[in-house]
């Protein structure tokens, strides 16, 4: 039970990060290849990044 409530958990968090980048998706696009005009957005970046392998989910593969 333990586990199933942590993958829950990591995916509402991960889902949570996805609309966050999704909302600043012009940001990103605009920064090109700035990063300094995304910095506030490196660390949902990067957390999406890293929980894609763990939770197994094929689509955050195209990220890398």
């Amino acid at each position: 039970m333990v586990t199933d409530q942590s993958f829950v958990d990591a995916c509402n968090i991960a889902m949570r990060y996805l609309d966050i980048l999704n909302d600043k998706s012009i940001n990103i696009v605009e920064s090109r290849g700035d990063h300094n005009k995304i910095q506030e957005l490196v660390p949902y970046l990067i957390s999406v990044l890293w929980v894609g392998k763990p939770l197994n989910i094929e689509a955050f593969g195209e990220l890398y």
